[in-house]
């Protein structure tokens, strides 16, 4: 025999998503408002549009994260340039005997069978960044001649460069856990009133049959998951100016049940679920737009989506 039960949700996407659909089913007018106990009602008018504020705010820092993260690494991407091809000129100079090879030791470089550091992590490319700027001062500061391709300028330039996105970068990170410690700070409240609502909507229906009782409560945003599994499939493709091509990796989530799955090789994923009623699906992929699906789960009837069709993100340039 099947069974169905109820089921809070347990993410902040998923959160947001029962305070809105209860938000709006209790604003859409008086009788739908009075459903609600008062205090009840009043503490959604509440913490809804503080959750959503904070929902907000942290998807439009991701943003702004997005746009770090491509400055951060072209900085670091130049700074490592710079610096090794600095080096190497030290290098080929010690080599054809136009300097002394005991300066090679000012620059963090081996006197005996020297060679360019590995440039592999930030602090790599800083330190031997920071090691050619103060080895080329010393040896300019004895009289030497300075290097001029590169010259310690545009080396210079690029560690102040790399060192202020890494600062940047950090700052983002503090700021963005600001915004999520400010959304996890209420959580508690958001629950609450989930389940308060839930219980009342529930309550208002009870003597329904249980098929219409479960019908009206999904209006208000309850979930239910039965025992008995439907699957979710389909395709995922994305379009470019050659053309159509499939997405290995994309990520599929069914907001309300909160399931995510990736799509295979050939673009192809299943997403299994006792969920029943209407859904969304949120479709992603690294270069793609986001894509949001409504799709009505009823019964023990799959749901085949075919050929799903991201579009190309906007293309974000470094600053």
């Amino acid at each position: 025999m099947t069974s169905i039960s109820r089921k809070l949700p347990q993410s902040n996407p998923s959160r947001l998503t029962a305070l809105r659909v209860a938000h709006t089913k209790a604003n859409a007018n008086a009788v739908n408002a009075a459903v609600l106990r008062s205090p009840t009602f009043a503490r959604l008018l509440a913490i809804y549009p503080l959750f959503k504020a904070g929902m907000d705010a942290i998807l439009a820092f991701e943003i702004v994260m997005q746009q770090s993260t491509v400055d951060k690494n072209t900085a670091q991407s130049d700074c490592k340039i710079y610096t090794s091809h600095f080096l190497q000129t030290v290098m080929m100079a010690v080599e054809r005997k136009e300097m002394n090879a005991t300066v090679l030791a000012g620059y963090g470089l081996a006197v005996s069978n020297p060679k360019v550091p590995a440039l592999v992590s930030e602090q790599d490319i800083v330190s031997a960044a920071e090691n050619t700027v103060t080895g080329e001062n010393a040896r300019v500061a004895l009289g030497g001649t300075p290097l001029p391709m590169p010259t310690l300028a545009q080396v210079q330039l690029r560690l102040t460069g790399f060192s202020n996105a890494l600062t940047n970068q950090s700052d983002n990170d503090d700021h963005l856990d600001s915004l999520q410690e400010a959304v996890e700070n209420m959580i508690e409240e958001a629950d609450g009133v989930i389940r308060k609502i839930w219980d009342e909507i529930e309550t208002v229906y009870n003597e329904e049959t249980i098929e219409s009782k479960r019908e009206n409560a999904r209006q208000w945003g309850v979930v239910y998951i039965s025992d008995s599994k439907i699957t979710i499939s389909g395709i995922i493709v994305g379009s470019n100016a050659a053309g159509n091509v499939i997405i290995e990796g994309a990520t599929i989530l069914l907001v309300e049940a909160e399931k995510e799955t990736t799509s295979a090789a050939n673009g192809a994923f299943e997403i299994e679920t006792g969920y029943s009623g209407a859904a969304t699906l949120e479709v992603s992929a690294e270069g793609y737009r986001t894509k949001t699906v409504e799709i009505e789960i009823a019964g023990d009837v799959n749901v085949n989506l075919g050929e799903l069709l991201l579009l190309p993100a906007p293309i974000i340039t470094p600053a």
